[in-house]
């Protein structure tokens, strides 16, 4: 059983530092940098905005679902932490190529 332990863990891992298609974080490009910026600031807006109506539907349900449910939303929260990551990343990659310029989002 450990080892399963061990390979969800290291899975967990792999899918928080999982890149979307054509996300290139070594890029010098200050466009390509907004370009991501802006693509995780609407991503996590969108991903905060779902786990919030889903809890509002959860709570309007019958209680004998709130397992299933409970397994979803920290599913959905753990996507959205993923995204926030990725989001953060992207804060500092602009931080880092225009010190001058905040991140619009």
């Amino acid at each position: 059983m450990e080892a399963t332990t061990d390979t969800q863990k290291a899975s967990s891992v792999a899918a928080a530092e999982r890149l979307l298609d054509g996300e290139y974080p070594a890029t010098a490009d200050l466009a390509d940098a907004r370009h991501w910026h802006q693509v995780y600031s609407e991503l996590v807006r969108f991903t905060e905005e779902a786990l919030e109506l889903s809890r509002q539907s959860q709570a309007a349900l019958v209680s004998g679902v709130d397992g299933d449910l409970d397994a979803d939303l920290q599913l959905i929260a753990r996507q959205r932490d993923r995204l926030r990551s990725r989001l953060e990343f992207w804060e500092q990659k602009l931080r880092a190529q225009a010190p001058d310029t905040q991140p619009v989002a």
